[in-house]
């Protein structure tokens, strides 16, 4: 049973997960949309189901849940950093040139 994120929360990464499940000849029982981390984490502690979480949750898990990495040919997405092109915070120079020097 797999715990999953609504589509309208964000309809290409749902996609790409449901191409990825048909890819590999998976169906997955979907029980219930879970719309935030905490309710994931409830629900797997509750041994509602499993759920697909970034690796930066594994400091955050309720007792008896596990984390344990994916392997093969997953969803991938683009991430983008936004500002405001009149900030300029020493902090946000630093980010901005440590994530690219082509930035800014």
């Amino acid at each position: 049973a797999l715990l999953f994120f609504p589509r309208s929360v964000h309809p290409a990464i749902h996609d790409q997960w449901l191409e990825t499940f048909r890819r590999n000849q998976i169906e997955p029982r979907f029980v219930q949309d879970a719309r935030s981390l905490q309710t994931e984490l409830t629900l797997v502690a509750a041994g509602v189901g499993l759920a697909l979480v970034a690796d930066c949750v594994g400091q955050q898990l309720p007792p008896g849940v596990v984390l344990r990495p994916l392997r093969g040919e997953l969803p991938t997405i683009d991430v983008h950093v936004v500002w405001n092109e009149t900030n300029r915070s020493p902090t946000l120079a630093g980010l901005l040139s440590s994530l690219s020097g082509e930035l800014g």
